[in-house]
């Protein structure tokens, strides 16, 4: 006697599962692209952050150099508003005129500029 073979067709919520667990990896592949290209958003957005704080502070030293070069230490400056009117005042500070070292966790500038009240 030959042994009887047995066929069946696979029900459609089983053949479906293959077809659904591929749209699942797809679905689960484009978030995960959208996640680095959020983050890979972020990080360029850091560093042009950090170049245009680079470049600021390049500015910054620029202009406080011809301060520098155009007033002594320990003068005043008026400064204005939009409009035109007095407002506060800053004052050249030389950091190193009482001392010949002056301690700081970077590299430090002979003068700075401070807010006077």
């Amino acid at each position: 006697m030959e042994p009887e073979i047995v066929t069946s067709t696979p029900s459609p919520a089983a053949a479906a599962e293959p077809q659904s667990a591929v749209v699942a990896a797809i679905a689960k592949s484009k978030q995960k692209l959208r996640r680095q290209k959020k983050l890979a958003k972020k990080v360029q957005q850091y560093f042009d952050a950090k170049e245009a704080g680079r470049r600021a502070y390049a500015q910054a030293d620029r202009l406080l150099d011809e301060v520098a070069g155009e007033i002594r230490a320990g003068r005043d400056i008026q400064l204005f508003d939009a409009d035109g009117n007095p407002g506060e005042k800053a004052r050249l500070v030389d950091q190193f005129a009482e001392k010949s070292i002056v301690w700081k966790p970077c590299g430090v500038r002979r003068y700075d500029l401070v807010m006077v009240k």
